[in-house]
């Protein structure tokens, strides 16, 4: 062991190359060979430890340009133990002539029998010379024991037998018959298991000859016939149920049909031509009425706008401040749906008022003109903003200035059909506040990527986050009132 640390000092102090064999795996200092298994006299981590062997402190010591971070990848990858942070310090100063001792240089270790469990001789090469070391003691003491024979080892010993070295040597004697334990015990171990039998493994644990799968497959086919036969039976049931009860009542039949929605121009058409289309005799007279009401409205909104000149929203946006305390903040919702959309005039009462997300149903056809609703928000000065929801339809020209918020879809012809004054994305989203919903894991459209917009996800399937989206959406909402829109009073 000694002779190991000396020579690698001695190589690494003077920057004397130090070859390594990687097919003895050891290393070549000038005549002499080390394995690199071979343990030094320097104790790891703070002489706590076990020895170094002459193999890792060597791999430190030839790369000491690199970080010592860079140095553990180099051990991971070559697998070779490192040494730890907390000795390399003295490692490098005690290699490299730094300085002359080390505190967790174990000496007599070194000089006692027991080391030999943890040295490996010194292989001398053809051509070699003894090797030169700096401590001429631990030398002269080893090469005694070596040459003395039993007496000589027993006049070193004698003096430690109650001492430090003592305890390593009985410690040692109890590892290597430990280690004659094991041997034997594996020997048996050896000899029993070529004997066994292996009757059960992995694969023919899985095997059965009793079960057959194709009968639980079989099962749950027959199960599942079953609710749906049940299903069917119920639909029956109920189709039957509803053809008895209309079966027999001309009237009540005629009810369940709804009145048509009709264009002006479907509407002028039959009101100049008598025609009916309902065919309900029940009906005809409110059907026609209605549609006559609405003729009139249609054609006095007409007459009106021809005959006053088109207010602009930029003019109209002057009497706003005027309706401060009356008229509420609007907040328009698309009133088409596409099957990507989440927001309709159906459920945005719902996301923004109780913080629940309802899907759209793709099925079902949302219609938004003339719908109005209302929804509250308490701020946080204590007082409480009511905005009212409607869709773009549903607006009048002087209703434009009071919009504060805008559901976007993505597709500039969201506003085709609207004011002059709101068609240009930029300028709509400067006046009002634009959001998008949409779900977390899918793709944004590119219009919405590019305008002032503030983008709010939900999850598919996770419901208790849709109190977040709500609340991110009402701080938004009303910080851009409170810096944009002075005219509008929360």
């Amino acid at each position: 062991m000694a002779d190991a640390t000396a020579l690698l000092r001695e190589f690494a102090a003077a920057s004397k190359p130090v070859r390594l064999d990687a097919k003895a795996d050891a290393l070549v200092f000038g005549a002499a060979r080390v394995p690199r298994s071979t343990k030094t006299a320097y104790k790891s981590r703070k002489g706590k430890g076990d020895f170094y062997t002459v193999g890792t402190l060597w791999f430190l010591l030839e790369n000491l340009s690199v970080s010592y971070t860079e140095y553990l990848k180099q051990c991971q990858r070559q697998k070779i133990a490192s040494v730890s942070f907390i000795d390399r310090q003295d490692v490098i100063d005690y290699f490299t002539g730094k300085k002359d001792t080390s505190a967790y240089i174990d000496a007599s270790a070194a000089a006692s029998p027991a080391t030999k469990e943890h040295a490996a001789p010194v292989e001398a090469l053809p051509s070699a010379v003894p090797p030169a070391t700096t401590s001429g003691k631990v030398t002269s003491t080893v090469t005694e024991k070596e040459t003395s024979g039993v007496g000589a080892e027993e006049r070193v010993s004698a003096p430690d037998a109650v001492g430090p070295a003592a305890k390593k040597r009985r410690a040692a004697g109890d590892a290597e018959a430990g280690d004659g334990g094991r041997e034997r015990n594996d020997e048996l171990t050896s000899a029993l298991m070529a004997k066994e039998r292996a009757f059960l493994t992995r694969t023919s644990c899985q095997q059965s000859t009793k079960v057959r799968f194709s009968d639980v497959l079989g099962m749950m086919k027959n199960a599942e016939r079953a609710i749906q036969q049940e299903r069917d039976e119920d639909l029956k049931r109920k189709s039957d149920a509803m053809r008895e009860k209309s079966r027999h009542d001309r009237f009540a039949q005629e009810n369940t049909v709804l009145p048509p929605t009709l264009t002006q121009n479907e509407r002028d058409d039959m009101l100049q031509l008598g025609i009916d289309t309902t065919g309900s005799f029940l009906q005809q007279s409110s059907v026609v009425a209605e549609l006559q009401r609405a003729h009139e409205r249609d054609t006095k909104r007409m007459q009106q706008s021809k005959s006053e000149p088109k207010r602009s929203a930029t003019v109209a946006r002057e009497s706003i401040s005027a309706l401060k305390g009356k008229a509420k903040p609007i907040i328009l919702v698309p009133s088409t749906c596409r099957p990507s959309d989440l927001i309709t005039i159906a459920n945005v009462k719902v996301l923004l008022d109780e913080g629940k997300f309802v899907a759209p149903d793709p099925r079902q056809r949302v219609r938004g003109r003339g719908v109005r609703l209302t929804v509250s928000y308490d701020l946080d000065d204590g007082g409480k903003a009511t905005f009212e929801i409607t869709t773009p339809e549903s607006l009048r020209d002087n209703e434009w200035p009071r919009v504060v918020a805008i559901f976007a879809q993505g597709p500039l012809w969201q506003f085709k059909k609207w004011p002059e004054d709101f068609r240009d994305p930029v300028a709509i989203f400067s006046r009002a506040r634009g959001f998008h919903l949409h779900y977390e894991d899918a793709k944004v459209d590119e219009n919405i990527r590019k305008w002032d917009i503030k983008r709010l996800s939900v999850a598919r399937h996770t419901r208790h986050l849709d109190t977040t989206t709500k609340n991110h959406f009402w701080r938004e909402l009303v910080s851009f009132l409170r810096r944009a829109r002075k005219d509008v009073e929360l």
